[in-house]
């Protein structure tokens, strides 16, 4: 299956998910914080696949990347990509996230 597809179904659910329960905005906030880190720490998709590291390891790893203090939404986003064994498409995940919120709240990009 195709990995942009799948990153945009659970960018998607998490969307409406969030809105029904009005963490959307703070959602939106740790995943741009998440994309940082990303951007910077490019190890972090490496351990995110390693096989070896159990699920508990690398749900301390995404929440340090989060910043530690994630709402209820994002706990439980990041347990059911962990679940589904989807980490590894965790980073486009975020990023669809991000796009698909800016474009619900008209949110444009500027470059100065």
């Amino acid at each position: 299956m195709n990995t942009g597809l799948i990153a945009t179904r659970y960018a998607t659910a998490l969307l409406g998910f969030a809105g029904d329960a009005g963490t959307s905005a703070k959602v939106y906030d740790e995943m741009k914080v998440m994309a940082g880190v990303y951007e910077n720490v490019h190890v972090l998709t490496v351990e995110l696949e390693d096989p070896v590291l159990s699920r508990e390891k690398k749900k301390h790893i995404i929440l340090s990347s989060a910043g530690n203090n994630v709402c209820e939404t994002t706990l439980r986003f990041i347990d059911l990509v962990l679940e589904k064994k989807r980490e590894a498409l965790l980073r486009s995940m975020v990023l669809k996230y991000i796009d698909l919120y800016r474009k619900k709240n008209n949110i444009h990009q500027t470059t100065i």
